[in-house]
């Protein structure tokens, strides 16, 4: 009798005792395989991307394309444009098959704080098409005389858009893409196979898109040349200087 107390004394203390230790075992077992950390993540990306612009060509080019929407100068104004508004990290940049006289550049974004719209946003990953990026000399140059070997590679650079490096803080605003959308710029899009789900567009990118590069302390515009553009209406360069100085302060 005293032996089947003892026993069952034993069952009592080790069962529960199991049953508490086995999740957490498990658990351990999951954070060795899973998914790697954003800041292993962005240093392996960051290889990734150096590879794949490696030996390009650059071709500078003056002035800004694809330009949605109109420039927000206030806070209040870049909510009501845009359907989101975000902070973000750039965790990837990948070449896109682009179409001729085209060039751009697919940007994998976490969101890390979702300044308006859709909060449940945050910490998921969205896609974007940026403009500029890996293409070659006979798709570029389409219709024109190739000055080099056809299958060349190039990076096209816009002057006023350039592409924010991976491992970057964004904060812009952003509107859902629109899968039927006849633009060429879509078109590329589709082609490319992006999932529409989570697939956005930057809201005018020339003048409402904010950069901080890694081990930087604040954010600026990403476009180095819009207080030249910007002189001629100081209440815009007012306005979306004061925007800065917001998103700096938060």
């Amino acid at each position: 009798m005293k032996k089947k107390l003892i026993l069952l004394s034993l069952l009592v203390f080790v069962l529960p005792l199991f049953a508490f230790t086995w999740p957490f075992q498990h658990h351990q077992s999951d954070s060795k395989t899973g998914h790697l950390s954003t800041a292993a993540l962005v240093k392996k990306n960051k290889k990734a991307w150096q590879k794949t612009i490696k030996g390009s060509d650059i071709i500078d080019m003056d002035g800004q394309v694809d330009n949605r929407g109109y420039i927000a100068h206030s806070m209040s104004q870049l909510k009501e444009a845009n359907e989101l508004v975000i902070k973000g990290t750039v965790i990837e940049l990948e070449k896109m098959d682009n179409p001729d006289n085209m060039a751009l550049t697919k940007a994998t974004i976490k969101i890390t704080e979702v300044l308006h719209g859709k909060k449940s946003l945050k910490g998921k990953t969205i896609a974007v098409a940026l403009n500029g990026g890996v293409t070659t000399f006979d798709k570029w140059y389409a219709g024109l005389p190739s000055p080099k070997d056809e299958d060349h590679k190039v990076l096209i650079k816009y002057d006023e858009y350039p592409i924010p490096e991976i491992g970057s803080q964004i904060i812009t605003g952003l509107s859902k893409a629109d899968v039927s959308e006849p633009s060429d710029y879509m078109k590329a899009i589709r082609k490319n196979k992006f999932n529409f789900k989570k697939t956005y567009v930057l809201g005018m990118p020339e003048f409402n898109l904010w950069v901080k590069k890694p081990n930087e302390k604040k954010f600026y515009l990403n476009n180095p040349l819009a207080a030249k553009k910007l002189v001629v209406n100081p209440t815009f360069d007012k306005g979306i200087n004061r925007m800065t100085q917001q998103f700096n302060q938060k």
